[in-house]
């Protein structure tokens, strides 16, 4: 931080520093003030390790200084095309003291996802996690990779949306161009072919640092790195650390952190898809779980019209009154009518800007006077004189009296430029980085930009919006294109916290003043906030919701009925044969551990015809747990099968390897009839599935 610029510099005539909020090995970051806006903006410094500060001016270390800054704001005009709520907007970018700068939005209610590291809760990083997916697939369809995503970069609002910070394209460019050893990527969270230097990375190396991210936020553990795991360091699984954990978010995450790119998903969309069809897969569930959720499926009723989460009827909205205030939803938004540059001292005439220079228009006598021209045309020569103190000299080409005008400012004491009032004769200096100051009057020594006197002429705080809403009186910044909120009075809906600082596109208003976020028709739940678009199909998109099941389904398109099933985690009739058959498939599992048996009975492993030429001609078969019974009506034989017994199985025989002898059945083979709830199910078994079943029980 030595080479920090103090507070209380003014960047592009605009930015006032008010404090640092920290530095790295590329650049330096501030608070400031935007005049402009009237809020705090946060204005990343092009600062790499090795720069050095002379005064303001900062001396590049590297010799391509001119290809870094370009790339630097290459990167803020690509940021800056984002428009998402998961970026902070880009208000400027531009180079100054020898470097360059670009401001973004401030939100100093966030907080870093590095404070959650090892003690967040699931439903709340499920939230994170869902944000973080949607802002990346937004910055990847720009072309942009972040490069850098670690939990210090990500911003937690209280709400659990995000902001991504501090991408890495330029930091890269300059390791790559430069002999610094500077670290420029932090071991735990960069993929291998990131370490090797690969110049065009593609987003799965975003995928690796997003699941890297999560599993130390998730477990408190930071993931060896890329070349320690490549040497052997074992990652323990997700679920062993965090039993709490979905087992499908579970195994999205590990998927993602696969060492080789080609064993990763490619993408945002396909590691949300990866986790979504492990989610629904019921091959991982017990048969019991499948059987209740198919059943479910089967006789789920349910108005198609009532929320599917907290059954609250839907509203369909529609779209209101262009400019409609999206914090009180009656009121206009409605830019101010304020006349510029009106003097705040009087109210009455407007500000005139002079130049104090050649020639000197503010008295050097009394340093406040307005310099006046006497004489004309029939007069041999011109006089100036001052108003308030009478000050009275002759003017000539070069000064008045015996003073040059360089003279004459000097004494003044004034500025080059300066603003005065015709009515109440206020004079005030203007600065360097464009703020005024008035040096007489009531309002005399208080610095502030032309833009905020005006609002100060107008009754209102200097910091106040070019914009208002005419019901509630919440204040806005406005541009061609969209509104800010800078803050409100009343907040009749609770939706100011979500609004403040974020960018509204105009068009977009009519819409948030129906309680929607997205701009499209659609469904809304007036008690939950869940949210769905209507698309050309009849289908309906999830947009946004705060059911914890079917946030994972954001931007999943289903009829209503079918989201009815989704939010109750139950597959949708499509998925019926497939979970059918993963039924079968775990009964079939669940009678080889001999949980289930024949005729309803667990211990009952076989009971049919069967002949036996060891024992004498043919007989019925019966097995209970570990006792073989072979026989008719009259005489039987029985065989226990003991730890040291074998037993054998093909189609049609099963052999049994008693201490004295091998005994060999023939066996059909059989269809065991399983009735569950959801249907009845027949498995087709052999004695090579009977005989797997004994070892099993034996072992």
């Amino acid at each position: 931080m030595g080479v920090a610029l103090p507070p209380g510099t003014v960047l592009s005539q605009r930015f006032e520093v008010v404090e640092t909020l920290g530095s790295g090995g590329f650049g330096i970051a501030y608070r400031c003030r935007d005049h402009k806006r009237g809020d705090t903006a946060v204005v990343k410094e092009l600062a790499p390790t090795g720069s050095t500060r002379d005064k303001l001016r900062l001396n590049l270390p590297s010799a391509s200084a001119l290809v870094l800054k370009a790339k630097f704001q290459e990167e803020a005009r690509r940021v800056a095309k984002l428009h998402t709520s998961s970026v902070p907007d880009v208000r400027a970018y531009f180079e100054e003291n020898g470097t360059a700068y670009f401001a973004v939005d401030d939100a100093p209610e966030t907080r870093p996802l590095s404070d959650w590291i090892g003690r967040i809760e699931i439903e709340d990083f499920r939230l994170v996690w869902g944000a973080l997916l949607d802002a990346l697939e937004d910055v990847h369809q720009i072309g942009l990779i972040h490069r850098d995503l670690k939990p210090s970069n990500i911003l937690v609002f209280p709400d659990f949306r995000v902001w991504l910070i501090d991408f890495g394209a330029a930091r890269e460019w300059h390791l790559s161009h430069s002999q610094t050893q500077t670290t420029t990527h932090t071991p735990g969270y960069a993929p291998p072919e990131q370490l090797g230097g690969r110049s065009s990375l593609t987003p799965a190396a975003d995928v690796y640092a997003l699941c890297a991210t999560a599993y130390h936020v998730l477990t408190g553990r930071l993931l060896p790195s890329a070349p320690a795991r490549a040497s052997g360091d074992e990652v323990p699984p997700l679920e062993d650390l965090r039993p709490d954990i979905d087992r499908s978010l579970a195994l999205a995450i590990e998927a993602g952190l696969s060492l080789r790119v080609s064993e990763r998903p490619q993408s945002m969309a396909a590691l949300r898809d990866l986790e979504l069809s492990q989610a629904v897969d019921p091959s991982v569930l017990g048969w019991q779980e499948i059987d209740r959720k198919l059943l479910a499926s089967k006789q789920f009723r349910r108005d198609p019209w009532a929320c599917p989460a907290c059954q609250t009827p839907l509203s369909k909205p529609r779209p209101g009154r262009e400019g409609t205030c999206p914090v009180c939803r009656e009121g206009r938004v409605s830019t101010r009518k304020l006349t510029p540059n009106l003097c705040p001292s009087c109210n009455e005439s407007v500000l005139q800007r002079r130049d104090n220079r050649d020639p000197a228009v503010i008295c050097p006598s009394c340093k406040v006077g307005i310099l006046r021209e006497t004489g004309g045309l029939f007069r041999s020569k011109k006089e100036l004189s001052c108003g308030e103190c009478g000050f009275h000299e002759e003017r000539h080409a070069g000064g008045v009296g015996e003073l040059t005008w360089i003279e004459a400012q000097a004494q003044s004491g004034r500025a080059d430029f300066v603003w005065i009032c015709t009515s109440c004769k206020a004079v005030a200096d203007e600065f360097d980085d464009g703020r005024v100051s008035f040096v007489n009057g009531k309002l005399a020594n208080q610095a502030l930009f032309p833009e905020e006197w005006t609002n100060v002429a107008h009754g209102l705080p200097p910091d106040s919006g070019n914009a208002v809403c005419t019901h509630c009186l919440a204040d806005f910044y406005r541009d061609e294109q969209s509104i800010t909120l800078l803050r409100e009075k009343l907040d009749p809906w609770g939706v100011s916290e979500n609004l403040i600082g974020r960018r509204i596109g105009w068009t977009h208003l009519p819409w948030l003043s129906t309680g929607k976020q997205s701009a499209h028709a659609g469904l809304l739940c007036p008690e939950c906030h869940s949210e769905w678009d209507e698309t050309a199909t009849g289908m309906f998109a999830l947009v946004v919701s705060r059911a914890g099941i079917l946030r994972r389904w954001q931007d999943h398109e289903a009829t209503m009925e079918e989201w009815g099933r989704l939010a109750e985690g139950l597959p949708l009739p499509a998925e019926w044969a497939r979970w059918e058959e993963a039924l079968a498939d775990a009964l079939y599992l669940a009678y080889l551990e001999s949980e289930i048996g024949f005729r309803d009975d667990p211990d009952l492993a076989w009971r049919g015809d069967a002949s036996s030429n060891a024992l004498g001609g043919s007989g019925r078969i019966e097995i209970r747990g570990t006792n073989l019974s072979y026989g008719g009506l009259l005489r039987k034989t029985q065989i226990n099968l003991l730890e040291s017994d074998s037993v054998v199985g093909e189609r049609h025989h099963l052999t049994v390897e008693t201490a004295k002898s091998e005994v060999d059945f023939e066996i059909e083979p059989m269809t065991l009839a399983i009735r569950v709830k959801s249907a009845t199910v027949e498995l087709s078994l052999t004695a090579t599935d009977l005989a797997r079943r004994l070892r099993a029980a034996m072992a």
